[in-house]
């Protein structure tokens, strides 16, 4: 898997600015979030499956333990049918439209020549809705090859242990947003609604991308989700300081073979040198559907 490394991503602006507030001290970092960054909260949450006669599953939880690498998955491996769904409206004033069809069609038509292209701009010009599939399947393939990784602020969610921990069987990592905020101070809030996020093209194909990423059904509200988004980074690594990983939670059916397993990747990283997460049981509350948490210790 570490064969695949994401390439940097960002911005100059961001880039700078992130690069920037790493540099402070952790006192100052945090004061630079709250500033900048209000709605991040403190820590994001990976949950996550552990099948220990599985490889590929063990794999996972040790490229987050051990090698401090988070997975990056196409969109077009999400789970909700309805995630990169959007409305696309085009520009109303025809001239506009017109010089931005030309010139789309110029981009990703190259090889096309000059008759070919005013044929179809006049194609596109008389059938719009044709034209609107056009963009929305041109976004969608560009849309695949972003690379996203799905946290939540929330560690103790009873649905969020049933669908992405296996039945509570499972664990959620817990990364501090302070301790790295080169690549968790880049998380995005998912922006849950009844209504697909609307598209005016090309007025807004500037923030396509982030408009289809974040947007998602309002029966989602409760995964209280942040994805970190990377342009070109599908299917790859991303890098993460090891001193982000400040803790991990087990789940409340979680076997004893998972926890050892995660022991032997905790002994793995100790040796690395790296900060030992805090550790949590989740149990069922005693009083009411809830989850509740206490500090774990491991025998040896």
């Amino acid at each position: 898997m570490q064969n695949n490394i994401a390439p940097p991503f960002g911005t100059e602006a961001t880039n700078r600015a992130l690069e920037e507030a790493s540099r402070l001290d952790l006192c100052e970092r945090k004061k630079w979030i709250n500033s900048n960054l209000s709605e991040l909260p403190d820590y994001l949450h990976k949950y996550m499956s552990l099948n220990v006669e599985d490889p590929k599953s063990c794999e996972k939880l040790h490229s987050i333990i051990v090698d401090s690498y988070l997975w990056l998955c196409s969109p077009r491996h999400f789970n909700d049918p309805f995630d990169m769904t959007s409305h696309i409206e085009l520009e109303k004033d025809a001239q506009t439209l017109r010089k931005f069809v030309k010139k789309g069609i110029k981009d990703f038509n190259p090889e096309l020549g000059y008759k070919d292209r005013e044929d179809l701009v006049d194609r596109y010009m008389s059938n719009q809705e044709d034209f609107k599939n056009h963009v929305r399947d041109t976004f969608r393939s560009k849309i695949e090859g972003v690379g996203v990784c799905c946290l939540s602020e929330d560690p103790v969610n009873i649905l969020m242990w049933s669908h992405y921990a296996e039945k509570h069987s499972g664990f959620a990592m817990r990364f501090s947003v302070v301790q790295d905020v080169q690549v968790f101070a880049r998380s995005l809030p998912v922006e849950y609604s009844q209504e697909y996020p609307v598209i005016v093209w090309p007025s807004d194909s500037g923030q396509m991308d982030k408009k289809i990423i974040l947007g998602k059904h309002d029966g989602w509200k409760y995964e209280k989700e942040f994805r970190v988004i990377h342009p070109t980074g599908a299917n790859s690594l991303l890098r993460f300081k090891p001193e982000a990983l400040t803790g991990i939670y087990i789940g409340c059916r979680t076997p004893e073979k998972s926890v050892m397993k995660l022991k032997s990747f905790l002994d793995k990283r100790n040796a690395l040198g790296y900060p030992t997460p805090e550790l949590f049981q989740v149990n069922k509350h005693s009083k009411k559907y809830g989850l509740e948490v206490v500090p774990y210790k491991l025998t040896s």
